[in-house]
């Protein structure tokens, strides 16, 4: 066996003895007449030189070297003017199982380690680097008994980095943790599996990794990996803040007339309104005068809370109309909220608008204020929750308190309240504390045409966004605008389709209202009120044309 064979791999010399070697900056060139490139082995204080070219001829003899080099590279010593070239690092096609030998060049030492690191997952072993400076890069494996290593340093006048020695055998065991299986790596390596599905689950998401690379990860990095790719598709938290004036600058470029303000105290962010020109259109031309607005939390890392106004559209579903991003839900973020709503919608002297939420905040005395000619309701749901905390739970006060909310006309609701009255008087007190108006449906306005008495328009909304919900505040803003142009071009795909100018959907109901009137006869009275009768009734209804009120005659 050769001098070379038995020394450890070599280094180089950084100092003087590499002042007299030349180099072509991209073809490596061994130019004759100067000193050959010498490596120094073993321990570098000793200076025990050897000749590059007798290395390679060593490494070429030896029939057990599985990562020998190829004939592009066997030497670098020439006696004639001949090229040397070397193998490039191709990232984009050996990044998650590379293949090392000697001679094989990168770009940067960054895509170098990132290399190393990859090729000991696809193996399963550790590695470590105890030299690691601007002119050496020294890789071991992380049990010293292993004799695996790989020594690269720069090349001169380039800023690649090159493979000079590699002892490919491994005497280790394989390991079941890694701690070059960073987080980022994780993120990096199933970033398209995060492009699809964002929330994967960790425990699926831990076993995907241990039976794809061997790996035992724990629920910690398994979140982290999911927050880290979280920020490689949406960018970060403080970029995105930061990217707010230009996406309102973009909104109002393409979209003409729509409404972005971005409220800001010393250029730290307070809120965002948003409100599309096509949403405020169609809610003002073919929208009921309903509106129900709400607050809900975002689950976000910038913890902020999001208030949304909701309509109804020509097929009693969801029509979204504004949207904005606050700090906290209080009575300062709704008023700026409803202020702008107000301007948008025109609803300073709107008359027969119904405006309904679950009396949060002080919404009501808002409301009113702020839009005197418009009416207010409340959802009976939240009405009810606090009248079962005023110590009023018996079933049967529940069963009572819907009967009244759901009655049509006057003397249905007066019965349904007195028999709260004989239940308990207390809950009877209460109620009557309460307008009628808002939450009986004997006392809506008829002119809105609609009876609806819990605020869950929004609660559909709500739901219809809960995927965004959790993205960061740039990123949650495309979604929701992503989403309503996506439901407005469905809903405008499926009327399309119809063959009738009225829904299908309210077709139905018109279908189903024509069937049950079969038994029920209309008489008029000549005064613009006709008489109602059917065979179940225990008097006749008498409905009002010109005001639309019914009530009951025995």
């Amino acid at each position: 066996m050769s001098d070379v064979e038995e020394q450890d791999e070599g280094y180089f010399n950084n100092d003087s003895d590499k002042e007299d070697i030349t180099f072509n900056y991209s073809d490596y060139i061994y130019s004759p007449g100067e000193e050959d490139d010498m490596l120094f082995a073993g321990n570098v204080s000793q200076n025990v030189e050897l000749d590059v070219g007798n290395l390679l001829e060593a490494a070429d003899e030896s029939d057990n070297s599985e990562y020998a080099p190829s004939d592009d590279i066997r030497s670098i010593h020439s006696d004639s003017d001949e090229v040397v070239t070397y193998p490039e690092f191709e990232g984009d096609v050996d990044m998650v199982d590379p293949v090392l030998e000697v001679g094989l060049k990168f770009r940067l030492k960054k895509e170098l380690k990132v290399v190393v690191k990859n090729f000991s997952i696809a193996n399963r072993f550790e590695v470590h680097f105890p030299y690691n400076d601007r002119h050496r890069l020294d890789d071991r494996c992380k049990d010293k008994k292993c004799p695996w290593r790989i020594w690269a340093s720069p090349l001169e006048e380039d800023s690649a980095w090159q493979i000079k020695s590699f002892e490919w055998n491994h005497t280790c065991s394989r390991a079941f943790n890694n701690i070059s299986v960073f987080a980022s790596w994780l993120a990096h390596t199933y970033i398209e599996t995060y492009t699809i599905a964002l929330k994967w689950d960790v425990k699926l998401f831990k076993t995907t990794v241990l039976k794809e690379h061997g790996v035992e990860i724990s629920d910690a990095k398994a979140w982290r990996a999911r927050r880290y790719a979280k920020g490689l598709l949406g960018g970060s938290l403080v970029g995105q803040f930061l990217l707010l004036d230009l996406y309102a600058a973009e909104v109002r470029r393409t979209n003409p007339r729509s409404i972005v303000i971005l409220s800001l105290d010393e250029l730290v962010f307070k809120a965002i309104y948003v409100c599309f020109d096509a949403c405020k259109k169609g809610f003002l031309g073919g929208c009921r005068p309903v509106i129900c607005i709400d607050g809900c939390f975002l689950k976000g890392n910038f913890g902020d809370q999001l208030l949304a106004l909701v309509g109804i559209d020509g097929k009693d579903c969801i029509f979204p109309i504004a949207h904005a991003i606050v700090e906290t839900e209080s009575n300062a973020s709704w008023s700026w909220f409803l202020k702008l709503l107000g301007e948008d919608l025109m609803l300073e002297n709107a008359y027969g608008v119904i405006i309904m939420s679950d009396r949060q905040k002080g919404s009501d005395n808002m409301v009113s204020e702020l839009f005197p000619m418009a009416k207010y309701r409340f959802c009976v749901r939240h009405m009810y929750s606090n009248f079962f905390r005023k110590d009023f739970k018996s079933l049967t006060l529940r069963d009572l308190l819907w009967r009244a909310a759901k009655s049509t006309y006057l003397a249905e609701f007066t019965g349904w309240m007195d028999k709260i009255k004989e239940e308990k008087k207390p809950a009877w007190e209460w109620l009557c504390a309460k307008p009628a108006e808002q939450w009986s449906k004997s006392h809506f306005m008829t002119a809105s045409k609609c009876d609806i008495l819990l605020n869950n328009l929004y609660e559909c909304f709500n739901n219809y966004i809960k995927e965004a919900k959790g993205k960061d505040i740039l990123t949650l803003l495309q979604s929701i605008q992503n989403k309503v142009m996506v439901r407005m071009y469905k809903c405008h795909d499926f009327m399309a389709r119809s063959s009738s100018d009225i829904c299908p959907k309210i077709l139905k109901k018109l279908e189903s209202s024509i069937r049950d009137s079969f038994s029920w006869k209309a008489i008029f009275n000549g005064k613009m009120q006709f008489q109602v009768s059917g065979p179940y009734s225990d008097g006749q209804f008498v409905v009002d044309l010109q005001t639309g009120h019914a009530h009951v005659e025995k």
